[in-house]
């Protein structure tokens, strides 16, 4: 018998998974790929609906110095040069900069300004990040069509931001850790996610130099909790799965919230296959080479892929190019 969503809740387990791997850390089924993609495009006769005037400009590029980069499909991006490449690593741009359709306020804060503490020298910032809750029960159990509830969900969440705060203590004799001034702020939430900011100074006492010190630290995390996705045992692994109604539009709307989060992505698109809806993304970054060795600017190709029976969530991640970036090697100091 499946269990109600509600039933499911009760018994999450608040570990969760920190969902921060751009776009995906499983690997999927190949199968899905052997299919013909059909793509969502605003020009796709596979979709008779009218396309607004801001879907027409998905494709494009904004800033008037990045017009030359017109990644109009994926074709256009796996061509680019490595003169171009390693350009647009080693530039300071975001993924709003390559698809307009994306906000770079697409996450709202809720008037709850982000974090901002100076301590001795040093400026810690509320990290934003996404986080997924876990299921207790196993997929066998559960309606992936029916949505999450609201209440019960954001019951889930406060007690992950409590447990998030009591992992901080640690004793360990005269030494360990403690925390102090802790803050849990509900900050909202929409369609997509429920909102929290965990703050509270973490106070370190450890030796040094065989002289007891103690350090004080603040500490602030942003957490959205993704409303319609968790992870969920499936055999012996787990995976995100999507709950409620699996649409193109839906998955579309869940991964543009995650590429906004990490990494520069200059390009995504999404279609279907009979069995699948099919996010499709490529990112560029710089990789940090060991000393003696050049950075390398990367080019590498996400693909997302939810189930429509099982609203399984798997991806496949592709490096499509590595390009090494001339004079960037590191070397140590012989002068000690």
């Amino acid at each position: 018998m499946k269990r109600s969503i509600t039933a499911m809740l009760a018994l999450i387990m608040l570990c969760g998974c920190s969902d921060q791997t751009a776009p995906g850390a499983n690997d999927m089924s190949d199968g899905y790929l052997s299919e013909e993609i059909i793509p969502f495009r605003p020009d796709s006769s596979s979709h008779s609906d009218s396309p607004s005037s801001s879907e027409k400009e998905i494709f494009h590029v904004q800033p008037e110095e990045l017009r030359r980069f017109a990644f109009n499909s994926a074709e256009d991006v796996e061509a680019i040069s490595d003169e171009d490449l390693i350009y647009i690593s080693q530039n300071n741009y975001s993924t709003p900069d390559f698809i307009s359709d994306i906000d770079e306020n697409i996450i709202d804060l809720f008037s709850v300004p982000l974090s901002e503490k100076e301590t001795n020298g040093y400026v810690y910032k509320e990290k934003v990040e996404t986080f997924l809750l876990s299921s207790a029960l196993p997929i066998e159990e559960l309606n992936v069509n029916e949505s999450i509830f609201d209440d019960v969900l954001r019951e889930a969440c406060e007690k992950h931001c409590e447990n998030l705060i009591k992992s901080a203590t640690v004793s360990q004799g005269d030494t360990g850790s403690r925390t102090k001034d802790e803050e849990i702020i509900y900050c909202g939430e929409n369609d997509l996610y429920a909102e929290y900011s965990i703050r509270f100074t973490s106070i370190k006492t450890m030796y040094n130099n065989n002289t007891l010190m103690t350090y004080e630290t603040p500490r602030a995390y942003r957490r959205l909790f993704p409303k319609n996705r968790l992870t969920v045992h499936i055999g012996e692994r787990g995976n995100p799965v999507y709950f409620g109604e699996l649409t193109l539009e839906n998955v579309k709307a869940e991964m543009d919230l995650m590429i906004s989060l990490y990494g520069l992505t200059v390009y995504r698109e999404v279609g279907e296959t009979e069995n699948a809806y099919i996010y499709t993304s490529y990112m560029i970054n710089t990789i940090g080479g060991d000393w003696g060795l050049c950075d390398r600017a990367e080019l590498r190709k996400y693909d997302n892929i939810f189930d429509k029976t099982t609203h399984e969530q798997s991806s496949k991640e592709t490096c499509i190019r590595s390009v090494e970036i001339a004079g960037t090697a590191r070397y140590w100091d012989n002068e000690w």
